[in-house]
């Protein structure tokens, strides 16, 4: 197996067209399962942990912005996270174990459209964008478009999730997880909602749920 570490976003989007049998690696938590189970099929890996952009939490006045890297213990911890975006928070605090929290990260856990995946109700529920570029483009997808449509639009061999862009509005959010447990459970539905609310009255609200089952 043949495994490269690109240290930017240019280097990898190259090593990824020259590449299109690979698979990219971020937190791993889903690849380690997969190579285990087909290490005859799986020959190179791109390692995209040194890529220093793919970790940035940015904010201006409208919107932040979360690289794709960024593990659910950094969302769960993150200032600006638990301010704007309450159902983003809940939902890092109860993903996994604190094991699994301390290296799976958003992107991954978003790209691999799992059925299980916590972080997906939460980002349509808050009409957030996907950031998905390669050697010979940039294009901008909203999350729910991406899934309502994921046949046409899941990302391909030489492209790679870099990062959400998630509106500040004047958003109440919540989030639940039904498990058959308590703790440390594989989701079997994730509901997300998410209220507008401006002068104590709800001008827009967002709802989605994601199921197991």
């Amino acid at each position: 197996m043949e495994i490269y570490k690109p240290k930017t976003l240019d280097e990898a989007k190259i090593l990824l067209f020259n590449n299109e049998n690979s698979k990219i690696l971020a937190g791993g938590t889903d690849l380690i399962i997969s190579i285990r189970k087909e290490s005859d099929l799986l020959t190179k890996i791109i390692d995209i942990s040194k890529i220093h952009e793919l970790y940035l939490i940015e904010e201006d006045e409208n919107f932040i912005c979360l690289g794709s890297m960024i593990t659910f213990a950094e969302l769960e911890e993150n200032i600006k996270v638990r301010k704007y975006f309450n159902v983003l928070y809940e939902c890092s605090k109860h993903m996994g174990s604190p094991q699994i929290r301390n290296v799976a990260t958003i992107g991954g856990n978003v790209i691999n459209a799992a059925p299980a995946a916590d972080s997906i109700p939460c980002l349509i529920s808050l009409d957030s964008e996907m950031i998905i570029e390669s050697i010979n483009g940039t294009r901008k997808i909203k999350v729910e478009t991406y899934f309502k449509n994921y046949e046409k639009e899941k990302i391909k061999f030489d492209e790679i999730l870099t990062k959400f862009i998630i509106p500040k509005k004047n958003n109440y959010s919540g989030y639940y997880k039904l498990g058959k447990r308590n703790s440390l459970a594989i989701a079997r539905i994730n509901v997300a909602v998410s209220l507008n609310i401006q002068d104590d009255i709800i001008k827009k609200h967002k709802c989605c749920g994601w199921c197991s089952w």
